[in-house]
């Protein structure tokens, strides 16, 4: 014998569509945030890299490209 699971109501349905469209434009908004990779080819790296020796690294391309750079460390 097989049970079946009752159909959603038409309510539910309507929150879960509201709740995966809400889903859908946070990622479009994170996605919009991030870097493309031919901006992050544009700064001469392909990764995002931590540390200070890469900070170092960082400041050195934005003098290379002229962009003020903070020497703070």
């Amino acid at each position: 014998m097989t049970t079946t699971a009752a159909p959603a109501s038409p309510s539910a349905l309507a929150r879960m569509e509201a709740n995966l469209q809400a889903q859908r434009v946070r990622l479009d908004q994170i996605r919009a945030l991030e870097p493309t990779r031919r901006q992050r080819e544009a700064l001469g790296h392909s990764r995002i890299h931590y540390g200070a020796s890469a900070a170092r690294a960082f400041r050195e391309r934005m003098r290379v490209f002229g962009l003020p750079v903070s020497e703070v460390d």
